[in-house]
């Protein structure tokens, strides 16, 4: 966001903080576009039903990496670490 914010909105006056809120809030509210990749939440659970450790490796943040995950229903069971968010 931040080179966004400095790269190709040097004209926009909002701070980065508010262009990360108003970026994060369009995206929850079309959550519901997004596409799944087929069989990849089956297999995720299956994974888990096996008891493998399961991590998020992302380079979005992670607010919206766990709606996504709360969407598509996958809950974290009990592991540490369950993220890591690549910037």
């Amino acid at each position: 966001d931040t080179s966004v914010k400095n790269k190709l909105l040097t004209n926009v006056e909002c701070s980065v903080n508010e262009l990360s809120y108003k970026k994060d809030a369009q995206f929850l509210k079309y959550i519901d576009s997004i596409k799944i990749i087929k069989n990849a939440v089956e297999f995720i659970h299956d994974r888990q039903k096996e008891a493998h450790k399961i991590a998020v490796v992302t380079n979005s943040n992670r607010r919206i990496a766990e709606e996504i995950l709360k969407y598509i229903n996958i809950k974290n069971q009990g592991q540490k670490p369950w993220f890591f968010c690549l910037y």
